[in-house]
């Protein structure tokens, strides 16, 4: 009887183990990146990807394609030495331009396994020559005012991270078409 009990218990504790946590959002997250300090950077290219009523921005110091195509899915790299701060504004963000003030929230150092990091979320990354993710760092505040239309937007970022107290500042304004994903200056 006690074998018995004993081997229930085992395989319930295998089945937990074996399960992931959600961030409510239906947002997988894995079991953690290497923590590191945020760097204090100047964006060379800004871009913006909008799903359904989902926005995620991406300012990096490095330009081109690959560099554009980092707001699109957060498991891409840029295949280089770089770093990057990767937000998913909070849902809804409507309008090919999602105009509105965001605050963004203290999130775990895990930036999940869906193409956005999870919503409401910061995370600075960095890269090594051979692009391989050095780490992470997430933010402790944020705030994020975004104006435009259809064919131009505005974002202003105000972040403060954890790992060193320091804060993040800039604004940049987004020009291209409706249809055009992502939106992208470099």
């Amino acid at each position: 009887m006690l074998a018995a009990r004993t081997l229930r218990v085992l395989v319930l504790l295998v089945a937990a183990a074996s399960c992931k946590s959600s961030t409510g959002d239906d947002t997988e997250i894995d079991a953690g990146d290497p923590l590191i300090m945020f760097e204090d950077f100047t964006p060379a290219s800004w871009s913006l990807s909008m799903t359904g009523d989902r926005a995620q921005l991406s300012m990096t110091d490095a330009t081109g394609a690959t560099a554009c195509g980092l707001s699109v899915d957060h498991q891409r790299t840029l295949g280089t030495a770089g770093v990057q701060v990767i937000l998913h504004l909070p849902d809804p963000a409507t309008g090919p331009c999602p105009s509105g003030n965001y605050t963004m929230k203290e999130c775990p150092t895990t930036l999940g396994t869906a193409a956005y990091v999870p919503a409401g979320c910061v995370f600075y990354r960095k890269w090594d020559a051979q692009g391989k993710l050095v780490g992470i760092a997430s933010t402790l505040t944020g705030n994020i005012t975004v104006v435009g239309s259809a064919t131009s937007c505005t974002f202003q970022v105000r972040l403060g991270f954890r790992s060193t107290g320091s804060s993040f500042g800039e604004t940049l304004n987004l020009t291209n078409g409706a249809s055009a994903q992502p939106w992208c200056s470099n």
